[in-house]
């Protein structure tokens, strides 16, 4: 396993906004970076859909003393959803596009597994405080008792609690924490967008945040009674129909990449039926056809290849 995870920790990045550490990310697929729009909501235009300042990932930051290779990131993201809809749920998640694909590592979603549905170890890989990169691993909290489990440590360290932060979206996540992954760790500041490993070292989400509150013994810095992460089941299939409707390009490059791991064609089916359900839901039924149409014709181009 730890051999296994060092290999997949290669595909782990710091994302980088003029130079400077803002958050963490990994390959997904291509050459297509996941992380928390939340890093980047600051340097984003939203009419425009531009990244407003030179932003960048570095595979490679994980010795203080290694010189740190710098890629660029294009201006045009691919995908940005930072919402909290009535229902309750929260997004917070974004796509970026490297300038190229030379010379980058393999990308996680070939490893994409779902979340466990009860206590489970898990390991994070990212990099916490604008530092290098670090793993650490914990248990996961069942969906069930998170909310418990949150309020019960602010009962416990209220008196010493001078800051909530607790807003909007914070009261989301933590009303809706069933469909989160909850655990206790140690990452931090600079570690949003790190991909979670379960057992198997398969990635089954991305971490997003903690609940931070401020103590007076350590007025300026902040910590967190519980920390969480966005499933990527809730994630991919939102993003799928996001380019079906306007990144024919990035469509290409996901189905070619389905192809190109015909081992996991179970998984991508799984997959597009979860994104066949939620197109529905939102009452896209062109672009469900749409995407339909053209996973079919690459799963009968590849049929054929092996015929």
């Amino acid at each position: 396993m730890q051999r296994q995870l060092m290999v997949r920790a290669d595909s782990v990045c710091q994302v980088r906004v003029e130079g400077k550490a803002k958050g963490s990310g990994f390959l997904l697929f291509d050459k297509f970076i996941l992380t928390n729009a939340h890093v980047i909501k600051d340097f984003y235009n939203r009419h425009t859909k531009q990244l407003t300042q030179n932003v960048t990932v570095s595979f490679c930051f994980e010795d203080v003393e290694s010189l740190v290779d710098s890629v660029p990131v294009k201006p045009e993201v691919v995908v940005f959803n930072y919402n909290m809809y009535d229902t309750g749920f929260y997004y917070d998640w974004a796509l970026l596009e490297l300038d190229s694909a030379k010379n980058i590592p393999c990308g996680l979603l070939e490893h994409f597994a779902t979340p466990p549905q009860s206590r489970g170890g898990i390991c994070i890989i990212g990099h916490p405080d604008g530092g290098v990169k670090k793993t650490d691993t914990c248990h996961t909290i069942p969906g069930d008792e998170s909310e418990t489990v949150a309020l019960d440590r602010y009962k416990a360290y209220q008196h010493l609690v001078t800051k909530l932060y607790f807003g909007p979206f914070e009261e989301a996540r933590l009303k809706n924490q069933s469909t989160d992954l909850s655990y206790d760790t140690c990452f931090y500041y600079g570690s949003s967008g790190s991909p979670v490993f379960n057992e198997f070292c398969n990635v089954v989400a991305m971490h997003t945040g903690g609940y931070v509150y401020e103590t007076e013994a350590r007025k300026g810095q902040t910590q967190s009674f519980i920390e969480y992460a966005q499933p990527l089941s809730r994630i991919l299939p939102r993003i799928i129909l996001h380019i079906v409707e306007r990144r024919d390009d990035v469509l290409e490059a996901y189905l070619q990449y389905t192809s190109d791991h015909p081992e996991r064609k179970a998984t991508w089916d799984q997959l597009k039926e979860e994104v066949v359900r939620i197109g529905n839901m939102q009452n896209c039924p062109t672009i469900v056809k749409e995407f339909l149409e053209r996973y079919g014709r690459h799963n009968q181009s590849e049929d054929m290849d092996t015929d």
